[in-house]
């Protein structure tokens, strides 16, 4: 069966050898939904009695033209492709490029692999000339294309994960461990901030460094730290939308080493004196991880791997810590009192759950055809 998806290229069927055969659709060359041309102007034998064939010279002229109006030129790839033809064929791809794209080209301009065409110039004739052919089609599809690009920001086929706890609670090595056991083509990783204000895309906040006396300064103003809530808000919500959901766009694994809910616990280490109250409504302003793991450790543990605050501090950590994640839905206790081996796979089960669950969730109506 064939799923009725326009961006659909590539179908794969098994045949009673159990053999994968990959069969190339190409019923339209678009771009952001909107159609240049549509398979029956591809077909240009007049003999179709055998029906709507493509021949191989008329896939190669094509991928030529797709390539022109992409990206400005031919890939090496195609152009060896090109080039192994025969005179005739060669003269009839130009030609097909001609007729589509209103534009000569030579069989030199293929063979440099170099920018030939502008690409802009290009989109805009085919926009105007589908403007003009079939207007409605045309507005309908770009409405659809900006719903499908809308509908994958928010059902991106990435994850956002978030590691809370302590310092000495061993977050940096159950991340190390996670992000090189996943099957994710890339991972990202991210401290405390996304890094969008230039301020914390290279300043001490965003840099991870070794921290050893995290109490050492003094709080700052009152007015001060409110009006820093109001920087911080702008740094999460914009450098999710601009850094952070691409790649999750991209099918990334994001990982965060503290989050913003790490100022409601340790007020003392970002000398913030701002209203409770406050934080909490940022908190919930700010866009939510997929998942937040808190590594949980007793404070005598924690204390014997670091000593960098009080041990009733600690406690104090520990205890609101727990309460925080306990409140979220995405919330996940890892016990780092275990083997760091123990520790990091009780993570990636965690995160393959997700994954499952929100596969299904979905997916469910084509799961279940």
């Amino acid at each position: 069966n064939f799923v009725d998806n326009r961006y659909s290229t590539q179908l794969y069927f098994i045949n009673s050898c159990r053999k994968v055969i990959q069969v190339d659709l190409m019923p339209e060359v678009s771009y952001r939904g909107v159609s240049y041309f549509d398979f029956s102007e591809i077909i240009l034998d007049d003999d179709l009695s055998r029906g709507p064939v493509l021949v191989y010279r008329q896939w190669l002229a094509l991928k030529v033209v797709r390539e022109l109006l992409l990206q400005g030129k031919v890939s090496k790839k195609t152009s060896s492709y090109f080039l192994a033809l025969k005179p005739e064929e060669k003269e009839h791809i130009l030609n097909f490029v001609k007729l589509k794209l209103n534009r000569a080209i030579s069989i030199d301009n293929i063979a440099e692999t170099k920018i030939i065409s502008n690409v802009t110039s290009l989109r805009s004739t085919f926009f105007c000339r589908n403007m003009l052919n079939r207007p409605i089609g045309t507005f309908v599809s770009l409405l659809y294309h900006f719903k499908c690009t809308l509908f994958r920001r928010f059902s991106y086929p990435g994850l956002m994960v978030v590691f809370l706890g302590p310092d000495g609670a061993g977050k940096s090595s159950v991340l190390d461990g996670v992000s090189s056991d996943l099957f994710f083509h890339k991972e990202s990783n991210f401290y405390l901030v996304p890094g969008w204000l230039k301020r914390y895309a290279s300043g001490e906040d965003n840099s991870g460094n070794v921290v050893t006396d995290p109490h050492a300064r003094p709080p700052r103003s009152k007015v001060f730290s409110i009006a820093k809530q109001l920087v911080w808000l702008i740094e999460y919500v914009m450098g999710y939308f601009a850094i952070v959901n691409r790649r999750l766009d991209l099918g990334e694994l994001v990982l965060f080493d503290r989050y913003y809910s790490d100022m409601t616990v340790d007020r003392k280490r970002y000398r913030n004196t701002a209203p409770k109250w406050l934080l909490g409504i940022v908190d919930k302003l700010i866009p939510r991880p997929d998942i937040t793991f808190l590594l949980h450790a007793s404070a005598k543990t924690i204390q014997s791997r670091k000593q960098e605050v009080p041990f009733e501090e600690t406690e104090r950590q520990i205890e609101r810590y727990h309460s925080y994640v306990n409140y979220l839905a995405e919330g996940f206790v890892l016990d780092g009192e275990k083997a760091l081996d123990e520790v990091i796979q009780n993570a990636n089960d965690y995160i393959l759950k997700v994954l499952t669950n929100r596969a299904h969730k979905r997916y469910s109506a084509f799961i279940t055809k």
